[in-house]
């Protein structure tokens, strides 16, 4: 569950539910078809084993009446494999876009959101030190944007550290809106 942040941007956050949405129905329909496709494979190879085993039984048998419902029987099985054969491959076919969607794109999406959620508490924790450095501090100056000098060579330490803790926050910033934008897009 993501903490208390000093950015909030509910557009992000809801485009991220999106996300997580979209993963767990596509989570949840790739085990019901991979569920489907096994129980369709164990059907029709348990189906082809009665068709072989009533047709030849049908041959040998001497008795015509039951000769013949056992070869029409074994045909009835024989057929019922030849046309599951064709959803199987459907299903199959299903399964795979499942799983590529699933796995590529959908994770993708997954990943970006996790690295948006990295950046943004990166994001707050630059701001908060950034505000902490530029508090004007007792008995002394105050190192506020106005106050910093731009030559390193001028610089005190405390002004370089306001300075770094600048470039970071910038960076931070940066960083944390062009993910929050992939995020608002893959959603």
């Amino acid at each position: 569950t993501p903490g208390v942040h000093i950015t909030s941007q509910p557009e992000v956050d809801e485009a991220a539910k999106e996300v997580q949405i979209m993963h767990a129905y596509f989570d949840q329909l790739g085990r019901l078809v991979e569920k489907q496709l096994f129980q369709l494979k164990a059907l029709n190879e348990t189906e082809q084993e009665l068709a072989l085993f009533f047709q030849q039984k049908g041959y040998q048998e001497k008795v015509e009446e039951i000769s013949a419902m056992s070869i029409d029987i074994g045909k009835a099985y024989s057929d019922g494999v030849k046309n599951r054969a064709q959803v199987i491959t459907a299903v199959d076919g299903f399964n795979e876009f499942v799983k590529t969607f699933r796995d590529k794109a959908i994770q993708d999406s997954m990943d970006t959101m996790k690295r948006q959620e990295n950046s943004r508490v990166e994001f707050d924790g630059f701001a908060a030190k950034l505000e902490y450095l530029q508090r004007p501090p007792t008995n002394t100056t105050i190192l506020g944007k106005e106050h910093v000098s731009q030559d390193p060579a001028t610089q005190t330490a405390a002004e370089r550290e306001v300075e770094h803790a600048r470039n970071q926050f910038a960076l931070a910033k940066t960083r944390y809106q062009n993910l929050s934008t992939a995020i608002i897009d893959k959603a």
